[in-house]
């Protein structure tokens, strides 16, 4: 009687081993919300504890639930229309909004790629959620702000614009444009010895006739206000 040994390399399997192990450790350690979703059905497969903590659940709540169970009754037709787009372009980023377990919402930037197996078949989606909260706060707070200087601006009863060293105006308030008989928007760009009469524009040019024949060279100066 005799003893057989057969000896089989597992270098290959233990190095795959470590590092399905290393980005594991990755996925659940790393601060950006990430999850993953099964195509076939539209639930998640994994997420990470940063994407389940954001939205109020634990990660063994979320896993095997739908993806549309983070969006609103409203939305979830517009997300499952979203579903062939991202598997057809295989990397798709869009805006929408979360809702939390407690009901709360809150803008998030999505971010997804498909994974395909060797027969080019759509594995899995990959997706990275960017919470925009602060980003939405910030352009809100510019959108009021730009709205009260604005207010300002064409509160006053004189004529008050501001061009750039090209004499390009920049901004314009109402009354500089109802003396010229323009709107601001046409005045916008346009350079202000354009816009202005042809005598005043000369007098504030300093150059009175010569105007015409050297406006290159008086663009390039830089203007006074008027």
């Amino acid at each position: 009687r005799g003893v057989y040994v057969t000896f089989r390399d597992i270098t290959d399997r233990r190095r795959a081993e470590e590092q399905a192990q290393r980005w594991q450790h990755v996925f659940d350690q790393t601060e950006l919300a990430l999850a993953i979703a099964d195509p076939r059905d539209n639930t998640f497969i994994a997420v990470n504890p940063t994407f389940a903590t954001q939205r109020g659940y634990t990660v063994e709540e979320l896993v095997g639930k739908p993806v549309d169970t983070l969006y609103s009754s409203e939305q979830q037709q517009e997300v499952r229309r979203r579903f062939p787009l991202i598997d057809h372009a295989g990397h798709y980023t869009f805006e929408s909004v979360h809702v939390r377990k407690d009901g709360t919402t809150f803008p998030v930037l999505m971010e997804v790629t498909t994974v395909h197996d060797a027969r080019g078949e759509v594995q899995s989606r990959v997706a990275y959620a960017l919470d925009i909260t602060d980003r939405r706060r910030d352009e809100e707070a510019l959108r009021e702000s730009e709205h009260a200087l604005r207010s300002l601006f064409d509160a006053i009863p004189e004529s008050v614009f501001l061009m750039d060293t090209d004499g390009l105006i920049l901004a314009a308030n109402e009354t500089f444009a109802v003396r010229l008989g323009r709107t601001v928007e046409e005045l916008i760009g346009t350079n202000v010895y354009d816009a202005l009469p042809a005598d005043t524009a000369a007098r504030s040019d300093g150059r009175g006739s010569d105007r015409h024949s050297s406006k290159v060279e008086r663009r390039r100066r830089t203007p006074r206000t008027c």
